[in-house]
């Protein structure tokens, strides 16, 4: 796999070196997708800035398949904005492999990789056009900028097209997200509402989404019980209390026990192409380490 980095100018490219672009986004005609839980897609291309352990880190990747991706979460309870996951399902006899357990008995086939010819992703510092990797996804490997976007920049990623078609998707840079989700931040306290807080970002258009990972069963495995949230970027959701004890009450929150929060600030943008969607995800997002119950 190859990631080349344009240096001429490109028509997303913002005014960088010499390279000049209008940058207001109101001047290039697309459409973002509204706030709320995402429909699968047969193909992800994400830009993302990430805060982790005291610094900034960037991420360029894809993932393209023959077929909208399965989710491996049983979406067992949904109320207002969030929503309760568990992801570990019960097969019995075990699924095959190359499937997973989806529910109760319930085997599903994963998707199979696609190649989509060669991605190239410009209104970053630089254009970038990144081969897919045997068949195995697209990866920015030897370092994205920390500065992957600004504010209300229009980002576009174009899939040139192999096995899965030729297609392109629209986003919008977004502000970071101030906000370290401490643990007096979100509670997660048997009969009550769980209320998270941010400031809120200069794009109305922008969403905020809450993820909360409880334990998993084994070292390595995916979190037993999630909870997630997706909301427009007004500075405050709110947990209903039937989720938080739901949660609890599965062992997401037990005495001792840790869980882990993510919060994304993003704009998506969705395409229409065979064999599924293709969708751009742009957003900047923090992680916390992991809270421990009874601490």
């Amino acid at each position: 796999m190859r990631v080349y980095v344009v240096l001429a100018c490109m028509a997303a490219a913002m005014m960088l070196d010499g390279c000049e672009r209008d940058s207001a986004a109101d001047d290039y005609q697309y459409d973002l997708e509204p706030c709320g839980f995402s429909e699968p897609v047969a193909a992800r291309v994400e830009v993302r800035r990430t805060w982790f352990h005291d610094s900034f880190g960037g991420t360029v990747m894809a993932i393209v398949e023959d077929r909208p991706a399965p989710t491996e979460a049983q979406w067992l309870q949904t109320e207002g904005s969030c929503r309760y996951l568990k992801l570990n399902g019960t097969c019995v006899p075990a699924c095959d492999s190359g499937e997973f357990c989806a529910g109760t008995n319930v085997c599903v086939e994963y998707g199979e990789r696609l190649d989509a010819g060669d991605l190239t992703i410009t209104g970053l510092p630089e254009a970038v056009v990144i081969e897919d990797w045997n068949n195995d996804g697209y990866y920015w490997l030897d370092g994205p900028p920390e500065n992957l976007f600004d504010e209300e920049t229009v980002v576009e990623a174009t899939f040139a097209g192999d096995s899965f078609p030729a297609v392109t998707m629209t986003a919008r840079g977004v502000a970071d997200i101030d906000t370290w989700p401490a643990k007096d931040q979100i509670p997660m306290e048997q009969d009550h509402e769980t209320v998270v807080s941010w400031t809120a970002g200069p794009d109305p258009e922008a969403c905020v989404s809450l993820e909360i990972k409880g334990p998993s069963s084994s070292h390595g495995l995916p979190a037993d019980h999630v909870i997630e949230c997706s909301v427009p970027d007004t500075g405050e959701l709110t947990i209903p209390v039937s989720l938080v004890n739901t949660f609890v009450d599965a062992g997401g929150a037990m005495d001792g026990w840790c869980y882990v929060v993510r919060l994304s600030r993003y704009t998506r943008g969705v395409a229409d192409a065979e064999p599924g969607p293709a969708e751009l995800w742009v957003g900047s997002q923090v992680w916390n380490d992991p809270m421990c119950i009874g601490d």
